[in-house]
């Protein structure tokens, strides 16, 4: 649904509410398809938007369950969640 570059990572937001972390390093003359990390349930419903914060950092919303999620996309840890209680279309960051 959704896709962002953070780093060295390529960072997906699925249309059932997965995330998946794919790191470029690790990938060889035949790529692979094979996540480096994977969240199922990063959010309720649809992740509708993805924005890369830095390069360990990325903010997702999911476009339904209106909510902004704030992720380390190292190790896949949610390190905030905001819920903005409406139907969310996309995310907008801007850097300091």
């Amino acid at each position: 649904m959704c896709v962002t570059t953070c780093g060295e990572r390529v960072v997906v937001g699925g249309v059932l509410g997965d995330m998946k972390v794919f790191d470029l390093r690790t990938l060889s003359s035949q790529p692979s398809v094979e996540a480096a990390i994977e969240i199922s349930e990063a959010h309720e419903k649809v992740i509708s938007g993805i924005q890369a914060v830095n390069s360990s950092t990325c903010v997702t919303i999911g476009g339904n369950d209106g909510c902004v999620k704030v992720w380390n996309v190292t190790d896949g840890t949610n390190l905030a969640v905001s819920n903005i209680g409406d139907v969310l279309l996309d995310v907008c960051v801007q850097r300091n």
